[in-house]
Protein backbone atom coordinates (compact mmCIF):
# COMPACT_ATOMS: atom_id res chain seq x y z
CA UNK A 1 0.00 0.00 0.00
CA UNK A 2 1.29 3.23 -0.96
CA UNK A 3 0.57 6.85 -2.28
CA UNK A 4 1.04 8.48 -5.69
CA UNK A 5 0.70 12.09 -6.03
CA UNK A 6 -0.24 13.32 -9.46
CA UNK A 7 -0.31 17.15 -10.31
CA UNK A 8 -1.66 17.88 -13.71
CA UNK A 9 -1.02 20.76 -15.11
CA UNK A 10 -3.00 22.71 -17.87
CA UNK A 11 -5.98 20.08 -18.15
CA UNK A 12 -9.51 19.23 -17.62
CA UNK A 13 -9.09 15.70 -17.44
CA UNK A 14 -5.97 13.25 -16.67
CA UNK A 15 -5.76 9.98 -17.54
CA UNK A 16 -3.64 7.60 -15.02
CA UNK A 17 -2.52 4.15 -16.31
CA UNK A 18 -1.04 1.32 -14.00
CA UNK A 19 0.92 -0.95 -14.85
CA UNK A 20 3.10 -3.84 -13.19
CA UNK A 21 5.86 -5.34 -14.94
CA UNK A 22 5.21 -4.36 -18.13
CA UNK A 23 1.46 -5.21 -18.28
CA UNK A 24 -1.11 -2.83 -18.46
CA UNK A 25 -3.82 -3.31 -14.78
CA UNK A 26 -6.01 -0.59 -16.00
CA UNK A 27 -6.53 3.16 -16.49
CA UNK A 28 -8.33 5.49 -14.92
CA UNK A 29 -9.21 9.14 -15.63
CA UNK A 30 -9.73 12.01 -13.53
CA UNK A 31 -11.58 15.41 -13.77
CA UNK A 32 -8.75 17.77 -12.50
CA UNK A 33 -10.49 20.65 -10.51
CA UNK A 34 -8.72 24.13 -9.99
CA UNK A 35 -8.56 24.94 -6.27
CA UNK A 36 -10.96 27.30 -5.34
CA UNK A 37 -10.84 30.74 -4.75
CA UNK A 38 -10.77 32.08 -1.21
CA UNK A 39 -12.94 34.73 0.33
CA UNK A 40 -11.45 37.29 2.30
CA UNK A 41 -12.86 37.78 5.79
CA UNK A 42 -12.46 41.51 7.72
CA UNK A 43 -12.37 41.67 11.67
CA UNK A 44 -11.08 44.89 13.57
CA UNK A 45 -10.38 44.64 17.31
CA UNK A 46 -10.70 41.19 17.21
CA UNK A 47 -14.73 41.09 15.99
CA UNK A 48 -16.12 41.04 12.44
CA UNK A 49 -16.79 44.16 10.39
CA UNK A 50 -19.73 44.83 9.36
CA UNK A 51 -19.72 45.62 5.33
CA UNK A 52 -23.12 46.50 4.94
CA UNK A 53 -23.90 48.54 8.13
CA UNK A 54 -20.36 50.34 8.27
CA UNK A 55 -18.44 51.04 10.79
CA UNK A 56 -17.68 54.07 12.96
CA UNK A 57 -15.30 56.58 11.30
CA UNK A 58 -12.98 57.32 13.93
CA UNK A 59 -13.55 53.58 15.69
CA UNK A 60 -11.94 51.48 12.56
CA UNK A 61 -7.82 51.95 13.53
CA UNK A 62 -6.86 48.66 12.46
CA UNK A 63 -7.87 45.96 9.76
CA UNK A 64 -7.15 42.10 9.40
CA UNK A 65 -8.12 41.24 5.70
CA UNK A 66 -7.71 37.68 6.22
CA UNK A 67 -7.85 34.72 2.64
CA UNK A 68 -9.81 31.93 3.74
CA UNK A 69 -9.63 29.13 1.76
CA UNK A 70 -13.16 27.08 0.63
CA UNK A 71 -14.05 24.58 3.95
CA UNK A 72 -14.38 21.34 1.74
CA UNK A 73 -10.67 22.51 0.12
CA UNK A 74 -9.13 23.10 3.53
CA UNK A 75 -10.40 19.84 4.75
CA UNK A 76 -9.01 17.41 1.92
CA UNK A 77 -5.78 19.14 1.05
CA UNK A 78 -5.04 21.61 3.89
CA UNK A 79 -1.41 21.61 2.75
CA UNK A 80 -2.55 23.16 -0.97
CA UNK A 81 -5.14 25.69 1.33
CA UNK A 82 -2.69 28.39 2.76
CA UNK A 83 -3.52 31.74 1.19
CA UNK A 84 -1.27 34.52 2.03
CA UNK A 85 -2.21 38.39 1.07
CA UNK A 86 0.94 39.83 -1.03
CA UNK A 87 -0.68 43.16 -2.22
CA UNK A 88 -3.74 45.55 -1.77
CA UNK A 89 -4.84 49.17 -1.59
CA UNK A 90 -6.78 50.80 0.89
CA UNK A 91 -8.92 54.21 -0.68
CA UNK A 92 -10.67 56.73 1.54
CA UNK A 93 -13.54 57.61 -0.21
CA UNK A 94 -15.98 60.66 -0.51
CA UNK A 95 -18.56 60.73 -2.60
CA UNK A 96 -17.15 59.74 -6.24
CA UNK A 97 -13.54 61.36 -5.43
CA UNK A 98 -10.67 59.26 -3.47
CA UNK A 99 -9.76 61.46 0.13
CA UNK A 100 -6.30 59.45 0.08
CA UNK A 101 -5.25 55.66 -0.50
CA UNK A 102 -2.43 53.83 0.43
CA UNK A 103 -0.71 50.38 -0.51
CA UNK A 104 0.17 47.97 2.09
CA UNK A 105 1.68 43.98 1.66
CA UNK A 106 0.46 42.68 4.72
CA UNK A 107 -3.16 41.80 5.72
CA UNK A 108 -2.73 43.67 8.90
CA UNK A 109 -3.24 47.16 8.33
CA UNK A 110 -2.53 50.12 10.72
CA UNK A 111 -5.88 52.78 9.09
CA UNK A 112 -4.32 55.44 11.55
CA UNK A 113 -3.87 57.84 8.58
CA UNK A 114 -7.06 56.93 7.16
CA UNK A 115 -9.56 57.59 11.01
CA UNK A 116 -8.08 61.39 11.39
CA UNK A 117 -9.15 62.39 7.59
CA UNK A 118 -12.09 59.94 7.72
CA UNK A 119 -15.76 61.88 8.03
CA UNK A 120 -19.26 59.88 7.86
CA UNK A 121 -20.51 58.87 5.13
CA UNK A 122 -17.16 58.34 3.52
CA UNK A 123 -16.18 54.75 3.09
CA UNK A 124 -13.12 52.66 3.03
CA UNK A 125 -12.67 50.60 -0.79
CA UNK A 126 -9.98 47.71 0.06
CA UNK A 127 -8.92 46.33 -3.18
CA UNK A 128 -6.69 43.02 -3.20
CA UNK A 129 -4.68 42.88 -5.89
CA UNK A 130 -2.12 40.37 -5.09
CA UNK A 131 -2.61 36.48 -3.48
CA UNK A 132 -0.51 33.59 -3.63
CA UNK A 133 -1.59 29.75 -2.77
CA UNK A 134 0.96 27.83 -0.68
CA UNK A 135 1.31 24.20 -2.42
CA UNK A 136 2.22 20.93 -0.76
CA UNK A 137 5.33 21.26 -1.80
CA UNK A 138 6.00 24.89 -0.13
CA UNK A 139 5.57 26.90 -3.42
CA UNK A 140 4.09 29.81 -3.68
CA UNK A 141 1.55 30.38 -6.47
CA UNK A 142 -0.48 33.36 -7.48
CA UNK A 143 -3.73 33.46 -7.27
CA UNK A 144 -5.72 34.98 -10.30
CA UNK A 145 -8.38 36.81 -8.35
CA UNK A 146 -11.34 38.52 -9.93
CA UNK A 147 -13.86 42.07 -8.62
CA UNK A 148 -11.56 41.62 -5.53
CA UNK A 149 -12.80 45.36 -4.53
CA UNK A 150 -14.37 45.43 -0.90
CA UNK A 151 -16.16 48.65 0.57
CA UNK A 152 -16.82 49.08 4.00
CA UNK A 153 -19.27 52.52 4.76
CA UNK A 154 -18.16 54.22 7.62
CA UNK A 155 -20.75 56.17 9.63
Amino acid sequence: TGFVTVVPTGRSKVDLTVSSGGNKLGVETFTVKKPPLPTFSFKSGGRDVDMKNGAKATALRSLDVAPEAEENFAREVPKDAEYRIRQLEVTLARGSRPVTKQTFTTQKLNLAQFVSQARPGDRLVVEIKQVTRKTYEGKNEPVQLRNAIYTIPLN
